[in-house]
């Protein structure tokens, strides 16, 4: 049987699907699948109503089952979560700064069982500068904790005044993600490391501190990052000299401390 609506209905429809964001995002994940190129869609009235409205966020990875959805406010997480989830926020409390939990506006649980998908991040596609972070609570506390680090570092690299995935007309750098912005971490991080490289480049121990950072120059960079801010020798003087260039990034040097002060890193 068709359903019919009244013209109200109607224009409310139209109007609902007209507004829908649709954005290319980006997600990491460590040693298992490539960036998420996903879709973001949220039917919003005004933009007053998206700051109180969860996002609806379409995974690639079929097996990837969404668990829960928690609103994060002020870098506090909605009352309703479970006790079972809210640990996993108080993880990344305990892991990250403050000032970059205030960058994520929601928390989605996911899972496809141990030692697959960890964690990703889109960009919100109602809130500027906001986040939205993915993560399976199967894994590991020592494998989460470290893949949060990872994850920071695409906050601070991916954002809309970093890199746009307009891949035309790129005056930045041109990467498989997009177009890194010029001036911007990544396009420096791409035009010191991955020049005349594909991505994803050929692999080897000397060049990349894990398999998955050869997959490409963001990953690399997120990789990287948290090898470093961990304190994990490098292995080569290719991957020192990384290490090298985050030591003369403020931005990272100052997150690297605070987290490491959280963690108690000698």
């Amino acid at each position: 049987m068709r359903a019919k609506f009244t013209p109200r209905i109607r224009a409310i429809l139209f109007r609902i699907v007209t507004v829908c964001a649709i954005a290319t995002l980006f997600s990491s994940l460590r040693t298992t699948t490539k960036v998420d190129v996903g879709t973001a869609a949220t039917a919003v009235q005004s933009r007053s109503v998206a700051a109180r409205t969860a996002e609806t966020v379409h995974y690639q990875d079929g097996n990837l089952e969404l668990l829960a959805v928690y609103r994060v406010t002020d870098g506090q997480l909605e009352s309703t979560a479970t006790p079972d989830y809210r640990r996993i926020w108080e993880l990344a409390e305990a892991t990250l700064p403050a000032e970059a939990l205030a960058h994520i506006r929601q928390l989605n649980i996911v899972t496809d069982g141990p030692a697959r998908t960890l964690a990703m991040v889109h960009r919100s596609t109602t809130e500027h500068d906001a986040w939205i972070l993915s993560i399976d609570p199967a894994e590991s506390h020592d494998v989460l904790e470290r893949t949060l680090v990872h994850e920071l570092a695409h906050i601070y690299t991916l954002d809309e005044a970093d890199l746009t995935s307009q891949r035309t007309n790129c005056a930045g750098r041109l990467l498989e993600i997009g177009c890194a912005r010029t001036g911007s971490l990544l396009a420096d991080y791409a035009d010191q490391f991955w020049a005349g490289l594909p991505e994803p480049a050929p692999y080897s121990e000397s060049s990349f501190v894990t398999q998955y950072s050869a997959e490409s120059a963001h990953e690399d960079l997120a990789e990287t990052f948290m090898f470093w801010v961990y304190g994990d020798k490098p292995a080569s003087s290719a991957i020192a000299a990384k290490y090298r260039w985050f030591d003369g990034q403020a931005t990272f040097v100052t997150l690297r401390a605070e987290i490491r002060a959280k963690l108690q890193l000698a």
